[in-house]
């Protein structure tokens, strides 16, 4: 990934793709189908390119990005940093430290130790 100039993703129906995150994390531009799941990570023109799932969109939206050098900048700097505020490793870790926090007292008289 680290040598591509550009990600594309062409999926119809997606839940919540790592590859995603995965494109992000290495500051790619991003050309992605407008569907659920990649618009909930993927916001056209702030941190991706979102184009209709047909070929002609794709065609026309990796063309778009590619002569387009400042705004393919722009979208992969902010869906790094998107990645980072919300999946890099130290999140993950404060998400669990304070899930743990906040679970642990309700349970806590439920089980005896």
């Amino acid at each position: 990934m680290k040598d591509s100039d550009l990600f594309v993703l062409s999926s119809r129906i997606e839940g919540n793709p790592r590859v995603l995150i995965e494109a992000m994390s290495v500051k790619l531009p991003l050309v992605a189908t407008d569907v659920t799941g990649i618009r909930d990570m993927v916001h056209n023109g702030e941190t991706g390119h979102l184009v209709r799932s047909s070929p002609e969109d794709l065609a026309i939206g990796m063309e778009y990005v590619l002569k387009h050098n400042e705004y393919a900048l722009r979208i992969a700097e902010n869906a790094y940093q998107f990645a980072q505020e919300h999946f890099s490793r130290a999140r993950a870790i404060e998400k669990i430290r304070t899930d743990l926090a906040n679970n642990v007292s309700r349970y806590r008289n439920k089980f005896v130790l």
